[in-house]
């Protein structure tokens, strides 16, 4: 991130001579050399970048690449500091690699123009067909069709079932289960719910709002994690897992997702969220049933009834009428802890007959 380059972009953003000169000054005569043991490197001037670790990096760094997005056309971009994923929806092939081609080159181009580097070996390209021939061009690297891409620690496959992602989180989750159950004879009760709470459980409160909406199969999976890890830490191997949850006062993974996505609605709700996913419901008569929300038309299980737009909604509708009456965020988080959903509308939730179906 080049210093005049950043000064001159917040100069054209609007900002006066006296700011400019305010971020000209923190940034300029900063000096920083390496410590290796007790031998030190020499001093060396900082040239380009950001005081690492400090609130203004982020800030000063998103300003340095907001233009970027104005010189994007046909295309939607999902960016989060220093990440940026292009992606595009077309009926086919041709049209979607022309797309991506186009705003990879205007990109690297970007780049190239603010003095900065792109490594085009990191890019990733996921479709949501299988079929390895597919690929894109990017400067001098091509990029082959790949059936899953991590973006932020999220494990995205092409068909977004998200099972690469929680197999991969019940790995590591297993692993430290096991962990502790060798350790558990030495710890004290409130030691190992630290080390549950820190190490174990955390892995499945990243995120969850993106994979959430899974297989019957995979929350399967993940109860059995969480019902093992329970018996260790109460020494309670007898217990049904329902028992074990009252003892531990808490939740399932998909009931804590469910009270996140509740929250979520619930900004909403207070215009406090930028999100655009959820649609609230326009009319004007006003019924003691009436939802705040709308679900999106959707076609099929396939095609959307799995999805936040749909279900979130239909989740919403089941709060009690006393958390959605509230008009302040920090009550309503308070209150939603103490919510225990039992009529979530998702296909893990709902009654499942073999060779019937869902049974609503």
């Amino acid at each position: 991130m080049c210093h005049k380059l950043l000064v001159a972009k917040i100069s054209a953003y609007g900002f006066d001579d006296l700011s400019t000169g305010l971020v000209k000054s923190y940034l300029e005569n900063r000096q920083q050399r390496t410590k290796v043991g007790n031998e030190l490197s020499n001093w060396i001037k900082i040239k380009d970048g950001v005081p690492q670790g400090s609130i203004l990096g982020p800030l000063f760094f998103n300003i340095y690449i907001c233009d970027l997005f104005f010189i994007i056309e046909d295309t939607k971009v999902a960016n989060y500091a220093d990440d940026t994923t292009p992606y595009v929806g077309a009926p086919t092939w041709i049209e979607v690699s022309g797309k991506l081609s186009s705003v990879a080159e205007k990109i690297f181009t970007w780049l190239s123009i603010n003095q900065m580097v792109g490594n085009a070996d990191k890019c990733q390209l996921i479709v949501n067909i299988i079929d390895d021939s597919l690929y894109l061009n990017i400067r001098e690297e091509t990029v082959f069709n790949t059936k899953t891409s991590k973006i932020l620690g999220v494990t995205f496959d092409n068909l977004l079932t998200f099972e690469s992602h929680i197999e991969n989180l019940c790995k590591k989750a297993s692993l430290k289960i096991t962990a502790l159950a060798r350790m558990s004879t030495y710890l004290t009760l409130e030691k190992k719910k630290r080390l549950m709470n820190a190490f174990i459980k955390c892995h499945f409160n990243y995120c969850p709002l993106i994979w959430m909406f899974h297989s019957r199969a995979l929350e399967d999976k993940i109860n059995n994690l969480h019902k093992r890890c329970l018996r260790i830490v109460y020494s309670d191997y007898n217990s049904s897992f329902d028992d074990l949850l009252k003892l531990d006062n808490g939740s399932t993974f998909h009931q804590r997702a469910i009270q996140s996505l509740s929250t979520e609605l619930f900004k909403s709700k207070l215009n406090e969220s930028e999100s655009k996913i959820f649609l609230k419901n326009q009319c004007k008569i006003k019924t003691r049933k009436r939802n705040s929300f709308r679900s999106r038309v959707v076609e099929s299980e396939m095609n959307g009834k799995s999805s936040l737009a749909f279900l979130g909604p239909k989740i919403w509708a089941t709060l009690p009428d006393d958390c959605k009456k509230l008009k302040n965020l920090d009550e309503f988080k308070k209150e939603i802890k103490q919510w225990r959903p039992t009529t979530c509308p998702c296909r893990n939730c709902r009654t499942f007959i073999h060779g019937v179906g869902f049974i609503d």
